[in-house]
Formats: C-alpha cells, structure tokens, sequence
C-alpha cells in the first residue's frame, strides 16, 4: 500500500497539462568540460536530443541561495521555532548527533591511495586493503551537513569551523573514484556507482556554507572543482549509458535518483544551469528503465527498500523547479506542498 501511494503522488505531482516536445541541446565534450556546463555525447556528436516539456528548459541561474534542501527563509522560519514542539525535540535531536559535535574530525586516512572505493569483499580485498572506503565519505558526508545546519540554527561558528575542515579535508586529499583500464567506463566496481548517494549530502553542506566568512573563497572555489571532477562526470556518464548497458542486470531506481541528485546538486553548487536542467529533464522524459515514466509504468521492478531510500530524492527533483528561483513564479504542478508548520 505504502509503495502504490508513493506512485500515485508522483504521478499526480507530474500530472501537469504541457504537451512534450523535442528539444536539442549542445553541450561540450568532456574533454573540455570543467566548470562549463553539462557534458554529454551521443555517438559521435556531442549533441543529446532531450525529450522535454515547454516549462523544462528554463533559466534558474542567478539562484538565490541556499538553494538545495533548506532556503534562508527555511532556516529562519525554523529558528523561531526551536523552543516549540516538534521543532525543540528535532533540534535537540540534531545536538545530540555524533556527527553534529565540533569535535568531530575526518575520516580522509581510510583513502590509503586517495582513491574513493566501494568494492566487493570477494574480489578486490587482496589487491586493496581499502576496498570498501566509501564509508569514510558516508559518514563525513553526514557529519558536513549536520554540522552545518547545527550552525544555521545555533549561530555558533564552532560547527561551522568543524564542517569545513572536513570539506577541505576532502578536497585536498581524495582523486575521485577508483578507476582502472580494461573495465566498462574505468570503473572496475559497479557499486562504486553507489557513492553518488552521499554527494548531495556533502553539496548540501557546502551549500550552507558557501557564505561563511570562515571559508576562505579560494578553498570553496576548490571545493566546488573538486565536487565536479570527482563525482559529476562519474554520475553523467552512469546515466548516458548505464555501464555500458550492464546496469540493467542489477541496478534499481535508487541508482539513477543518486546520479541525478549528484548531478542536480552539483548544478545548485556551481550556479550551472545546463547541469540543473539536465537533471530535471533527465528524471521527467528520459527513457531508460530507471526514468520516472518506467518507474509509474513498472513499479513491480523496484525493490521496497530501493523505494524507501529514494523517496526523498523523487521529491527533491520534483520541487527544486519551485523552491530555488524567485523569478519563476509557482504554479499548480510545480508548487512545493509544504506545510507551514512542518520542521526543516
């Protein structure tokens, strides 16, 4: 029953009257693409037809930020609220966290390489001791965001200061995913594909953040390259080809939400409007076996924990186009049913 809701509310918050159309879009090749837009070819071209609605292909840039999961008016709204029920027992929640205390540290030493790595036990621990070092990312990930929003609400910079010695930390220490000759894409473990679940985590953090003063504007300038030659490239090439056409032998809809949300998150991060309009329009009209019209169409394929760890990110996608711009106005399919007494 839980699962049959969750696809109707999808499909009646997608439910709008635009007519689809076919819409051509450039973007550079990949091997020119840093900070320029989205990248993506098909065939020889560099060229991707993108089936869109009319009201799909907008300008969200300049974006008033934050603009990820929590705007200004959020945190604010939010504050006023911390000695009142449910808000008081959530924040006390949140300070209770291990991952919200300024002493919490980074977990960068498990990258013995520099290299991110989320790979089977069987194969690959006698050639990497660090096979499965992904969880350092998760948990710092985790760590980033609560300490930020512990300091939006509290206002006390030590949190501050903690979230972005584990942000630099990362970005001066990791390469990226582990890559290696002779596999599909370079990626020598799918489940490396996985990671991208923990990058919008870690794009909301920075997200929070990206005016404190504490944060000097050269090391978030880092911050944001390293995001996008890390992880962005990874995510797009996941979802143009799905390994090669290998993911439809294991891959669920949790994998291409997390591509898309690391896609989506990394466009807010950068203020990259070709990144942000891919990711909606990627989740809205795309074709694949992981697309929203597959998944209203075969929901039989997705397993029930697959559903309930991607539920928040459906509805992410299906709010940002609302939620992030104030030029473009709200209206009946893109508006966010949010209640005005709901906790952040």
């Amino acid at each position: 029953m839980i699962r049959k809701l969750f696809f109707t509310a999808i499909a009646i918050a997608l439910s709008f009257a635009a007519e689809a159309q076919k819409t051509s879009v450039s973007y550079p090749t990949a091997d020119t693409w840093v900070g320029k837009g989205i990248t993506v070819s098909k065939g020889s071209s560099s060229t991707l037809e993108i089936r869109s609605y009319s009201s799909d292909i907008v300008n969200y840039v300049p974006l008033s930020h934050p603009a990820m999961l929590h705007t200004a008016a959020d945190i604010t709204r939010v504050k006023g609220k911390l000695t009142v029920s449910p808000w008081k027992e959530a924040y006390a929640h949140l300070c209770k966290s291990k991952y919200a205390q300024s002493s919490y540290t980074n977990g960068t030493s498990a990258l013995l390489d520099g290299y991110l790595k989320r790979m089977d036990q069987k194969n690959w621990s006698a050639t990497y001791a660090d096979y499965s070092n992904y969880t350092a990312f998760m948990r710092d990930a985790a760590a980033s965001y609560q300490l930020a929003l512990r300091y939006q609400l509290s206002g006390e910079t030590a949190y501050a200061d903690a979230a972005v010695n584990v942000m630099n930390a990362w970005k001066n220490t990791c390469k990226g995913l582990l890559k290696l000759g002779g596999y599909t894409d370079s990626i020598p473990d799918p489940n490396e594909y996985l990671i991208m679940i923990n990058v919008h985590q870690m794009a909301n953090a920075a997200e929070l953040l990206r005016d404190y003063s504490g944060w000097q504007a050269s090391d978030f300038k880092a911050f944001q390259n390293w995001m996008k030659n890390a992880f962005y490239t990874v995510a797009l090439q996941f979802l143009k080809n799905h390994q090669g056409g290998q993911g439809t032998q294991h891959a669920w809809l949790n994998w291409d939400l997390a591509s898309m949300t690391a896609v989506l998150s990394i466009g807010i991060l950068c203020d990259d409007n070709n990144a942000i309009n891919f990711a909606i329009s990627y989740f809205k009209n795309e074709k694949g076996l992981y697309s929203e019209n597959r998944m209203l169409q075969r929901p039989w394929r997705s397993r029930r924990a697959a559903v309930k760890a991607t539920t928040s990110m459906v509805s992410w996608l299906l709010n940002f186009p609302a939620a992030t711009t104030t030029s473009r106005p709200l209206n009946s399919a893109s508006r966010r049913s949010v209640s005005k007494e709901r906790p952040i």
